[in-house]
């Protein structure tokens, strides 16, 4: 797993996406933050740990990769800390000035900003709307892996996790990376 956020940079909004990179399947999930912000990643890390149980947890989570930002020392919340002796996840730091070394999830991020690009505001998204947004980044088809990481994920998961985690799969010929794909909902 990789993590990062990414920040609403259009006119101080503090709105922020967590990004969650599935390295190996291709596979993003976003979840929306109010602040970047420690206590605000500790919620969705909680979040998703109660919607999954502990063991898919630790399946999904078990390794971690982030840079040093401050919005991930909420450590314990990420590693799923049951006690003082046992973690469900381990979380690692990429070394300082080195983010290039969780680079796994650009292509995502680039995709991302094909719907959102830089300056555009998050005052408008919501939840629904970055489960949206990450359905169709997973549903489009990449050469390098000869599929769609939404395929990847069900066959390593299940379509009932990707339902959990608010991803759908979108058809090839629905799939839809401009900023206009927010009009769509209503």
């Amino acid at each position: 797993m990789e993590y990062d956020t990414v920040v609403d940079d259009s006119n101080g909004v503090h709105k922020t996406l967590l990004t969650i990179h599935f390295v190996s399947l291709h596979f993003m999930i976003i979840r929306l933050l109010d602040k970047k912000e420690a206590s605000e990643i500790a919620k969705q890390f909680v979040y998703l740990r109660r919607r999954l149980s502990d063991d898919l947890y630790a399946r999904m989570f078990g390794l971690g990769l982030t840079d040093r930002g401050s919005e991930f020392f909420c450590i314990d919340a990420i590693e799923g800390v049951i006690d003082d002796h046992k973690r469900l996840g381990h979380l690692f730091f990429c070394d300082s000035y080195s983010s290039y070394q969780k680079g796994a999830l650009e292509e995502n991020h680039t995709l991302l900003r094909y719907i959102l690009p830089k300056g555009t505001s998050f005052n408008d998204l919501d939840q629904n709307k970055c489960d949206l947004i990450a359905s169709h980044i997973n549903s489009y088809y990449r050469k390098s892996i000869n599929n769609t990481p939404y395929n990847l994920f069900v066959a390593h998961f299940s379509n009932k996790i990707a339902d959990i985690l608010g991803i759908q799969k979108i058809e090839a010929n629905d799939v839809y990376l401009k900023p206009s794909l927010l009009n769509k909902i209503k």
